[in-house]
C-alpha cells in the first residue's frame, strides 16, 4: 500500500467524517418545516412568524399564513431569525498545482480552481498540498459555522491569467454534487507589481490581447479591478473583443461608475481594511445608486460576511446604506451575479433550502449562528457543537 494511498484514503475518511456527520441530519424526513421565524424575504425586509416548508432540499412552501404539513420535523423558530446561505469568495492559491511558473506562462491559464483544491489529485501537485489542503479545511468548517453555504473559487495573483473560477457548496466537499460550476469565468488580474518580470502595464495589457487573439473567447471574464488606470484597461479589453465581464475588487475609481451602469458590469466588491472604511462606503453608495449588479465579498479570505458587515454597520448608518441593501449584498445579488439565482439567494418556494437560523438581528454583535442547512440538511448546529 502506497504511501499516496494512505494519504488519499486518510483525507476521504477526513472529509466523510465532517462533512457527512450523521448527527447533523434528519435521516429519513421527507418534510422539515421552521415554524414563527422571523423570515428575510427577497426585497431584504422581513416576514413576521413565518412557516418554511422544506421537501427533498428545496424550499416547498414559505410564508406567514403556510399550515405545517401532518408528520412534517418541525424546528421551532419563534424569536429567531431566518435568512438565505450567505456566499462569498475563496482566492485559491494556484501555486499549489506546480512550482511558480516561468514569465512565458503568466498569460496561460492552467487550473479550474475545483480541480486545484480536489485532494484526489493532490498526488501529482506539490509536497506542501496536503498541508495547506488541511488548512483550508479548517477554513471551510469556520465558514460554515459563520453561515457561508456557497463559495466563489477565485484564483489568486500567481498569474496574470491565472484560471477559471468555479463554484462550490459546504455541504460534502468534492464530492460530485458539490460543484455547482467548474467554468464559471476566467480570472484576469491587470496589477503589474503581482507578478515579477513584467515592467509595465502596457506588458501586461500586451500578454492579454495576445491571448484573446489566439483564440475566439465567449465564456465570461472576471476582471480584477482595484483602481482607474485597472478599470479603463478592462473596459478597452472588453471593446476589443466583446467580453463579457464582471468586475471584482475594490473598485476606488467613482468616475468609472457611470460606465461600468451603462455596459450593465456586474460587481463583487471587496470589504474594506479599516483605513479604508470611510472611502469604501462612499463608494458602496454611489455604486449602489448608480444600478449596476453589485455584491459584497469579505477580503483576505475571511468568509465572514456577517462579522464583517456588523463592524461596518456604524459607518453604513452614517453614511446612509439602507439595511435591505445589504442583505442583498451578501445573498440575492451574488447569486444573481454568479447566475445562480434561480436556485440560490433568497428564501422562495422552489429554491435550494440553503437557510441560516439566528438567535437574534444578523447585525447585532452578540447574535449567534445557531443552525446552518443546506438544500435542507443540517450541517451545522451550534448545540452539537458545543457539545463535541
Amino acid at each position: 500500500m502506497t504511501r499516496s494511498y494512505l494519504k488519499k484514503a486518510f483525507f476521504t475518511a477526513f472529509l466523510l467524517s465532517f462533512f457527512l456527520n450523521p448527527r447533523l441530519f434528519f435521516p429519513g424526513e421527507k418534510l422539515l418545516a421552521i415554524r414563527g421565524a422571523r423570515v428575510l424575504k427577497s426585497d431584504g425586509l422581513f416576514w413576521e412568524r413565518c412557516q418554511v416548508v422544506i421537501e427533498k432540499g428545496i424550499i416547498k412552501e414559505v410564508g406567514p399564513e403556510v399550515a405545517i404539513p401532518e408528520g412534517a420535523a418541525v424546528i421551532e423558530g419563534e424569536n429567531k431569525w431566518l435568512i438565505p446561505g450567505l456566499m462569498d469568495v475563496f482566492i485559491c492559491p494556484t501555486t499549489l498545482a506546480k512550482e511558480k511558473p516561468e514569465k512565458s506562462d503568466y498569460f496561460n491559464p492552467q487550473e479550474k480552481m475545483v480541480d486545484v483544491l480536489d485532494p484526489e489529485k493532490y498526488s501529482t501537485r506539490s509536497p506542501q498540498a496536503w498541508e495547506i489542503f488541511k488548512i483550508h479545511q479548517e477554513k471551510f468548517k469556520d465558514a460554515l459555522k459563520a453561515g457561508v453555504t456557497t463559495l466563489l473559487l477565485v484564483p489568486d495573483k500567481t498569474r496574470i491569467i491565472s484560471g477559471l473560477a468555479g463554484i462550490i457548496k459546504l455541504k460534502h466537499l468534492f464530492l460530485q454534487d458539490s460543484v455547482l460550476s467548474d467554468t464559471l469565468a476566467l480570472k484576469i488580474g491587470l496589477e503589474r507589481k503581482s507578478v515579477e518580470g513584467l515592467r509595465s502595464h502596457m506588458g501586461v495589457v500586451w500578454g492579454i490581447r495576445e491571448f484573446f487573439l489566439r483564440q475566439e473567447y465567449t465564456s465570461p471574464v472576471l476582471f480584477e479591478t482595484n483602481n482607474e488606470e485597472e478599470i479603463a484597461r478592462a473596459l478597452s479589453l472588453q471593446d476589443e473583443f466583446g467580453l463579457k465581464c464582471i468586475f471584482l475588487g475594490k473598485m476606488s475609481a467613482r468616475s468609472s461608475y457611470g460606465e461600468i451602469t451603462r455596459r450593465k458590469i456586474p460587481v463583487l466588491l471587496s470589504s474594506p481594511a479599516l483605513t479604508e472604511v470611510d472611502s469604501f462606503v462612499k463608494n458602496l453608495k454611489e455604486l449602489l445608486n448608480s444600478g449596476p449588479d453589485l455584491a459584497l465579498f469579505t477580503d483576505v479570505n475571511a468568509l465572514n460576511p456577517l462579522k464583517v458587515l456588523i463592524s461596518l454597520t456604524p459607518w453604513f448608518r452614517s453614511g446612509g446604506v439602507q439595511e435591505k441593501d445589504i442583505y442583498r449584498l451578501i445573498t440575492s445579488n451574488f447569486a444573481r451575479i454568479i447566475g445562480l439565482d434561480p436556485r440560490l439567494g433568497s428564501i422562495e418556494k422552489g429554491k435550494d433550502a440553503d437557510l441560516v437560523l439566528l438567535n437574534g438581528d444578523p447585525f447585532q454583535p452578540a447574535t449567534e449562528i445557531e443552525k446552518v442547512f443546506i438544500e435542507g440538511k443540517l450541517v451545522f448546529d451550534s448545540q452539537q457543537s458545543h457539545s463535541r
